[in-house]
């Protein structure tokens, strides 16, 4: 799967997020967000940056902000263990998320789920 690539909007330099993630991040949501996960649960934080690439338009570039959107709602479920939807809440474990990111991979390789992904709504659909 490609990188997806961040462009300065300066210069027009480019990166992947797996390097723009070594370094500080401008945008100070999305480094809380991404400190959060990786913090939080650092064997959950491989799987969300693969997860985040499913989002990824084809011949475009990922965008931070939609990076934010589906961080600001992913990354609280995590350090809650637990997602809330149609009013119910539903507790889940590392081990809950771990397995719904696979399962979500496994419909991507098996040509079941289409990318790119408009949000965390299938992810969320996995948990439940």
């Amino acid at each position: 799967m490609e990188d997806f690539i961040n462009q300065c909007a300066a210069c027009g330099a480019e990166e992947s997020l797996d390097a723009l993630l070594l370094r500080m991040i401008d945008d100070d949501t999305v480094r809380r967000l991404i400190a959060d996960v990786l913090t939080t649960s650092f064997p959950l934080g491989g799987l969300v940056v693969r997860y985040l690439r499913l989002h990824k338009p084809p011949k475009q570039k990922l965008r931070m902000d939609k990076i934010a959107r589906l961080l600001a709602e992913l990354v609280p479920d995590v350090r809650r263990n637990a997602v809330e939807r149609n009013g119910r809440v539903w507790a889940v474990s590392a081990e809950d998320w771990r397995g719904a990111f696979e399962a979500v991979f496994v419909a991507v390789d098996k040509g079941t789920l289409a990318v790119p992904l408009p949000g965390n709504e299938y992810l969320y659909s996995v948990l439940m």
